[in-house]
């Protein structure tokens, strides 16, 4: 297995958008759900440590490709 340590730069927050198990409470505004629930959609390790799926990260790098017009060569 390969492992990689990256430092990202975005122009926008990075959302795993992972399932989550928690309800909104009825007088509960979306924004004070979100910051009460954050931790909760986090990919995380058995370690504790968090991480961002091999998929994610790939589907991520076509999009902006395909966004830019690059392709890769030979392709």
């Amino acid at each position: 297995m390969h492992s990689a340590k990256a430092l990202l730069k975005s122009a926008s927050a990075y959302s795993q958008s992972a399932a989550i198990q928690s309800v909104k409470k009825s007088n509960e505004s979306h924004e004070d759900f979100d910051e009460r629930i954050w931790k909760e959609r986090l990919h995380v390790t058995d370690d504790g440590f968090v991480f961002i799926p091999a998929m994610a990260l790939k589907n991520s790098t076509a999009s902006a490709g395909k966004w830019l017009g690059k392709s890769i060569p030979g392709k």
